[in-house]
């Protein structure tokens, strides 16, 4: 009977999102037995730490509902406001 051995990996990632997912693919792989995750190493990268920390927040914050909220609360009132203050000038 052939038995297959799960290989042994040594992780080497610099800070980054798509680093983030493989890591999480790379642990789940472990938790399954199919890779034997001997270390996880971090180093500097092509982006800095700062850079992906801010470039992260405003992918959230873009996807987020607040840009909208911001559009709903000053701009839409101040247009209105603006177009009454017109409409009572205009006569």
């Amino acid at each position: 009977m052939n038995t297959v051995h799960a290989p042994t990996v040594v992780f080497d990632t610099d800070p980054g999102a798509d680093d983030a997912l493989a890591i999480l693919w790379l642990c789940a792989l472990h938790a399954r037995g199919r890779v034997n995750l001997a270390a996880l190493t971090a180093v500097g990268g092509n982006v800095g730490a700062r850079d992906t920390f801010i470039a992260t927040g405003m992918q959230a914050y873009n996807t987020s509902i607040r840009p909208k909220l911001i559009g709903l609360v000053y701009v839409v009132p101040t247009v209105v406001i603006g177009a009454i203050i017109y409409t009572i000038n205009s006569n």
